[in-house]
């Protein structure tokens, strides 16, 4: 799970200005907030359905 998670960030978070990571527990593997620019959305959202398929 901490390997997936890290591969969703490192596929991710080029795609932002700037990422925060929050606090996660026994059942959630990753918690992180993502800044992007109005432009990128698009590409953002596209990645993130991506890594969910």
């Amino acid at each position: 799970a901490r390997r997936a998670a890290r591969e969703v960030l490192d596929r991710l978070a080029p795609l932002a200005v700037r990422t925060a990571g929050g606090t996660t527990d026994d059942e959630q593997v990753l918690s992180a907030s993502f800044l992007l620019r109005s432009a990128d959305e698009a590409r953002f959202r596209e990645a993130v359905a991506e890594r969910a398929r």
